[in-house]
């Protein structure tokens, strides 16, 4: 089964119990592929998921695409109108504003509350927070920027849940994923000028016990991100057979 996530500092076993999840085996494989899909922008804002075609890539029925379509529309990936079909969640701009607002809170408590820890236990973070630092530092930052935003969504979950709070992690998660999305539809170039080593002077602020140059920063990338977005044509013509199989 592909990995859901790129950090190796993130244990599969550990955020699939932060997240939770009604799905197993192939449920679960057909979730995270199109998750996988949506966040590696491969899947756009719009484009429409056809059963048929979910029904043969992966050999189930129709009752069982529905169950899990129904899961992600219930965290705001995926669109049901009636007797229309499914489709890949379009979120308005004001939705991807506001999600700037809720990361940004979060993203705020996650660094002040780890920060403000025992020293022992913000080494043990800051070891983590630097290893997936060197994950990111892998990928050109005048590159795929879609890849860069993927792992800055899984460097706010990490945070997350090295601050030791589940419940927030878990609304990072799922926020992030849909300012993502979002972002998929009202961002065509990255904010290059802050984003390079964004991760890496959070966690060097942490490993200071300064939540303040942290949180700082937190701020200036989120007006930096909100000041990023504009309209972008959403093209829904995607085979998901070519999509989906790569997975």
């Amino acid at each position: 089964m592909s990995r859901r996530f790129l950090s190796p500092s993130i244990n599969e076993e550990v955020a699939s119990k932060v997240l939770g999840s009604a799905l197993m085996g192939v449920e679960l494989k057909m979730h995270d592929d199109i998750w996988n899909a949506i966040i590696d922008r491969k899947l756009r804002p719009g484009v429409k998921l056809e059963e048929a075609a979910l029904g043969e890539i992966y050999g189930v029925s129709r009752t069982v695409i529905r169950k899990v379509l129904v899961i992600m529309e219930e965290r705001g990936l995926v669109s049901l109108p009636v007797n229309r079909g499914a489709y890949v969640a379009t979120p308005s701009i004001e939705d991807a504003e506001d999600l700037i607002d809720a990361l940004e809170l979060l993203a705020c408590y996650f660094v002040k509350k780890i920060a403000a820890g025992p020293k022992d236990d913000r080494t043990n973070s800051v070891r983590s927070l630097t290893e997936h630092v060197q994950m990111e530092k892998k990928f050109d930052p005048f590159g795929d920027f879609h890849v860069r935003r993927r792992l800055r969504l899984e460097f706010g979950f990490l945070l997350g849940l090295l601050s030791g709070n589940s419940a927030l992690a878990a609304d990072y998660h799922r926020h992030g994923s849909r300012l993502t999305l979002a972002l998929a539809a009202f961002q065509d170039v990255a904010p290059i000028d802050i984003s390079i080593d964004y991760s890496a002077r959070l966690a060097e602020s942490i490993a200071e016990g300064n939540a303040a140059p942290g949180i700082e920063l937190i701020e200036t990338f989120s007006n930096v991100t909100r000041r990023s977005l504009r309209f972008a044509a959403t093209d829904q013509d995607m085979d998901l057979k070519v999509i989906l199989g790569a997975y």
